[in-house]
């Protein structure tokens, strides 16, 4: 893995902009989705996992007026996150170790919450080369048992054209699956390119990965949610676990419906955020 890494050409430009992973994004409505569908995969039911293991994949901020969405505009399923989000977003100056956090919100269901890099500084950005070689440096992901590994590029996995700093290469999607624990999860954050329904998209990266990263691509090992322009994709070397995912998104979705505003009450959301799963 280590000379994989090592020899992946980087020179190509960056020619599209998305979403995740750069701090003036920290706490916008794509964050609202995110840390809420991860929360629950952590913290739902015996079926969810022991912890979250996130890899950000950071990016330097640009000039853009990207990442002004506030969280609102998502309707998130745990008022909590919306609090969690406002401290994220509203807290100067911006700062990634505060996600740790994240498993803390509810003292019933509590979940650790790990940075890449651990013992490191979780601000440190993804270059091209050597560079960005070195950013997996250290990285085990051995330990992690029963884990959901999150990563957040700017834009998603690799595609035909595009590899730079705001994609997840081939070759390292490879490297993290060798490593991946059978009970374990890789969670992707995707971008839904500017010219493909979701539809088309999806199937287009779960073939790439087949072809590029050696992922096997059987029922249940490769799966989404998506809303509108973006993602997360599901990876697992384990039919089960891809199962075990598939139903806690299940009831995610149905459970999106009704935000809960106190203990044994609920109120319905008037405009729900239109939530699938691929494949359906």
């Amino acid at each position: 893995c280590t000379r994989l890494l090592q020899s992946i050409d980087n020179s190509r430009l960056d020619k599209t902009t998305g979403g995740q992973m750069k701090l003036q994004y920290l706490g916008d409505a794509r964050d609202a989705f995110k840390w809420d569908v991860l929360y629950w995969l952590c913290s739902h039911s015996d079926e969810s996992f022991n912890g979250l293991f996130f890899i950000p994949l950071l990016t330097p901020d640009d000039s853009s007026r990207d990442g002004r969405t506030h969280p609102k505009t998502f309707s998130t399923r745990n008022h909590q996150i919306l609090e969690f989000l406002k401290i994220l977003r509203e807290k100067k100056p911006r700062d990634l170790s505060r996600l740790t956090q994240l498993g803390q919100l509810m003292s019933i269901r509590e979940f650790p919450v790990e940075i890449h890099p651990v013992g490191g500084d979780p601000h440190t950005v993804i270059d091209r080369g050597e560079e960005r070689a070195s950013y997996w440096q250290g990285l085990s992901l051995e330990k992690y048992r029963n884990y959901v590994i999150f990563l957040d590029p700017d834009n998603g996995i690799q595609t035909k054209t595009q590899d730079g700093t705001k994609w997840v290469l081939y070759g390292e999607m490879k490297c993290l699956l060798e490593r991946l624990s059978d009970d374990s999860l890789v969670l992707v954050y995707q971008h839904r390119p500017r010219s493909l329904s979701w539809e088309k998209a999806l199937p287009d990266v779960q073939q790439r990965l087949g072809k590029f990263a050696g992922h096997d691509s059987q029922a249940d090992c490769f799966l989404a949610i998506y809303t509108g322009q973006v993602a997360l994709v599901a990876l697992a070397k384990n039919p089960e676990v891809g199962a075990r995912v598939r139903k806690l998104w299940k009831e995610y979705i149905v459970a999106i419906v009704a935000k809960p505003e106190a203990e044994g009450t609920t109120t319905k959301v008037s405009k729900p955020p239109k939530l699938r799963l691929w494949p359906e």
